[in-house]
């Protein structure tokens, strides 16, 4: 009988508790929709404000896609209304590429490690609440193109996208994104000489002159004789 009421005290404990935890986990939908290049944007938000451990609150985003161009997915990130973003982590798919801070919040381009062809998890964001008497917040996301972008990564090397979103090198980036061809900074360019005619005619020009002074010159010699 004792036994059975530690269990019984158990069970009702773990059921107490089950509430809590999916309170705390809890989540709200604030945006889904198809957008352009991604396929499906979908941003899951922490159903009501979190505590910060020094005071303050703040909010927990993730963001899912569908699609990738050329394995990226390239995005602005507005603080909209009353939020200030304090941390943007990549999901176990993907790779944060760039992070640049912007006028109005954060510029990212993230690198998928494989094939995504499902509703993919993009990203966790933290944000925090710069007025927390202010019973509203916000926060949106804007789809950048990546065709014939170049940007610097974290560790400041510059990437080069071609016009399908793939990477390539400086060079290739001048001739198809440029319309140029790159050069050899050690051998001089070639000069733009125009239509060879000119050329052809100056320097036939030259040879009837000198036929004329010479034949000029024995007309001379004869006419003296």
């Amino acid at each position: 009988m004792k036994k059975l009421t530690i269990i019984l005290s158990v069970i009702g404990l773990l059921l107490m508790s089950m509430p809590m935890n999916a309170s705390a986990a809890a989540t709200k939908q604030v945006y889904n929709s198809t957008v352009r290049y991604y396929g499906t944007l979908t941003v899951m938000e922490s159903e009501g404000w979190e505590d910060k451990p020094g005071g303050g609150k703040f909010i927990t985003q993730v963001a899912y896609v569908t699609e990738t161009v050329g394995g990226y997915v390239y995005l602005d990130i507005v603080q909209t209304t009353n939020t200030k973003i304090d941390k943007i982590l990549p999901s176990a798919s993907f790779e944060l590429i760039s992070n640049e801070d912007t006028a109005t919040g954060k510029r990212v381009l993230l690198k998928a490690k494989g094939n995504v062809s499902g509703k993919t998890e993009l990203l966790t964001l933290t944000a925090d609440i710069v007025d927390p008497s202010l019973r509203e917040c916000k926060i949106s996301y804007s789809p950048l193109g990546v065709s014939c972008i170049t940007l610097e990564d974290k560790s400041g090397n510059t990437i080069y996208l071609d016009k399908n979103g793939n990477s390539i090198t400086k060079e290739q980036y001048t001739e198809v994104c440029e319309g140029g061809t790159p050069t050899d900074p050690d051998v001089p360019d070639t000069p733009n000489t125009g239509n060879p005619i000119p050329y052809i005619a100056v320097g036939g020009g030259l040879v009837a002159l000198a036929g004329v002074y010479f034949y000029s010159r024995k007309s001379n010699k004869m006419y003296k004789i």
